[in-house]
C-alpha cells in the first residue's frame, strides 16, 4: 500500500510537471502592432515582439531608434491623485491629435450636434435636474488609441496610460491612429 501511495504521488508529481511544461511550451510572446488607420489602405508602421512585465510606453521608448519612430508624449496629471503624473501619447512619426471638419463623412448623426468654437467639440443636448445642468458633448477627431485586441481583432477598451499598462504573456496590442467620436455629460461649460 505505501509503494502504491509513493507511485501514485511520482505519477501525479510528473503529470504536473507535463501539465505546466505544456502550457509554457504553447505560450507566446506578446506583440505590439503600430498602424495608421486613416490612411487608405491602413499603413502598418510598426509591429514587434515585447517582453512580458515591461510597459507599453517603456516598449515604445527602448525600440523607437530601431523602429525609426518618432514620439511625442505629453505629462498628465491622474484624475484620481493630481500629484502623479502619466504619459499621454501626443504625436507619433507626425501624426497627432487632429480635430474632425464638421462635414466629415465619419461622423455619426453630424445633424444632431451644434459645433462649438473648440475645433471638434459638440453640443448634443443639455439636461437639469435639482437646478444644476449637465452638457452632453461630443468629440470628433483622429487620435491614437491603444488596448489589448479581443479575438475578432477589436480593441478593448482600458482606462490606462501606457505608462501604466503591463504587458502579459499572449497579449496582442494594437496602437492606432484613427477616426474616434466619443460623448460624455459634464456639468463643466466647453465653448
Amino acid at each position: 500500500m505505501k509503494v502504491t501511495k509513493k507511485v501514485l504521488a511520482v505519477i501525479l508529481a510528473l503529470v504536473m510537471v507535463m501539465a505546466l511544461s505544456s502550457v509554457t511550451a504553447f505560450a507566446t510572446s506578446p506583440t505590439i502592432t503600430i498602424t495608421d488607420r486613416q490612411s487608405n489602405p491602413s499603413v502598418q508602421i510598426a509591429s514587434f515582439t515585447a517582453n512580458v512585465g515591461e510597459t507599453v510606453y517603456n516598449a515604445l521608448e527602448t525600440r523607437k531608434t530601431t523602429l525609426n519612430l518618432t514620439l511625442v508624449w505629453s505629462d498628465v496629471q491622474d484624475y484620481y491623485n493630481p500629484s502623479v503624473y502619466h504619459k499621454a501619447l501626443v504625436s507619433l512619426n507626425g501624426l497627432s491629435s487632429t480635430p474632425a471638419a464638421h462635414n466629415d463623412s465619419h461622423i455619426q448623426n453630424p445633424q444632431s450636434i451644434t459645433w462649438l468654437n473648440t475645433p471638434g467639440y459638440g453640443l448634443l443636448g443639455t439636461q437639469t435636474v435639482n437646478g444644476v445642468t449637465s452638457y452632453h458633448y461630443v468629440y470628433v477627431g483622429y487620435d491614437w488609441v491603444y488596448g489589448p485586441l479581443d479575438d475578432d481583432d477589436e480593441i478593448q477598451d482600458n482606462w490606462l496610460y501606457m505608462d501604466q499598462y503591463v504587458v502579459a504573456t499572449d497579449e496582442r496590442i494594437a496602437i492606432e491612429y484613427s477616426f474616434q467620436q466619443s460623448d460624455w455629460w459634464s456639468t463643466n461649460i466647453i465653448n
